[in-house]
């Protein structure tokens, strides 16, 4: 048998595991500790937390600032934890914004760019493409395409 798989099935998957992991991992990771202090543990998704919902303006010094910590350490630990920089982490969390903004919204891409904290269309134009390997109006359009068949019901054979 031949299955189906909608244009963006893959970054659809993605982003659902993205969610979900999210969501389990503050569900354990904010039970503090009987002093007052948050765990080595919480730490890290403290820090990882307050960068996805910040990430349009939060800076390496608002961060480190924010969680008492040097920021060539924060930016160290944070290596040595998720194995990224702080700029990919804040990379990762703008463009996953863009893309739920795209998905949800008909706004231009150019506001989208300037909320996700793009001042330069250009430079989130190339990110963009790199992660996705199409122009956010492309992928707009593909979850737009993919979203009418699941809605559709129609069984297309490709």
């Amino acid at each position: 048998y031949h299955l189906y798989r909608p244009a963006l099935y893959e970054e659809l998957v993605n982003q659902f595991m993205l969610l979900f992991f999210t969501f389990l991992l503050q569900g354990m990771g904010y039970a503090r500790q009987t002093d007052g202090n948050l765990g080595k543990r919480d730490t890290l998704l403290a820090i990882t937390d307050y960068i996805i919902e910040n990430c349009a303006r939060v800076t390496l010094k608002q961060a480190a600032d924010r969680f008492h910590f040097n920021t060539s350490y924060l930016s160290q630990y944070l290596k040595k934890k998720t194995g990224q920089t702080f700029t990919e982490i804040v990379q990762e969390a703008r463009i996953t914004h863009a893309c739920r903004l795209l998905r949800t919204t008909s706004r231009p891409v150019t506001e989208i760019a300037a909320e996700t904290g793009y001042q330069n269309v250009s430079y989130f134009y190339k990110l963009f493409v790199d992660r996705h390997q199409c122009t956010p109006s492309e992928f707009r359009e593909r979850y737009l395409q993919a979203k009418q068949r699941v809605i559709g019901n129609e069984q297309l054979d490709e």
